[in-house]
């Protein structure tokens, strides 16, 4: 591992085993983010779920800030342990806004089904 995802893992995910974890970081895409980028909007479909590395988030829905997400965060509709088995898009209940410059890993839902199922 790198020691990017060495970090990653020692910081957020070190209840992974390393295997898994060295499994979920070769199907991530890694993303930086300017201030203000709209991750997705409410009501869009999103096939995505994503992980919080650096950076702030804010979360709206119709229009009115309801909760943060900073690092060691999930980024998903549906949650992870309800949403992770869909292959396609899930529709947002919310629009997701980078509060600040922000580094994501993001996955396919259907990598992850795959990689889950592997």
């Amino acid at each position: 591992m790198s020691s990017f995802d060495v970090s990653i893992y020692e910081s957020f995910l070190s209840d992974f085993d390393r295997v898994d974890f060295s499994k979920l970081r070769s199907i991530a895409t890694l993303h930086t983010l300017p201030p203000g980028t709209v991750l997705f909007e409410q009501g869009e479909m999103n096939s995505y779920v994503s992980f919080v590395v650096t950076g702030a988030f804010e979360c709206l829905v119709d229009g009115q800030r309801t909760y943060s997400l900073n690092p060691g965060n999930f980024i998903a509709e549906a949650g992870l342990h309800a949403g992770s088995m869909y292959k396609g898009g899930v529709k947002t209940s919310g629009t997701v806004k980078a509060r600040e410059k922000c580094t994501i890993l993001s996955f396919k839902r259907s990598e992850l089904v795959e990689v889950r199922e592997g």
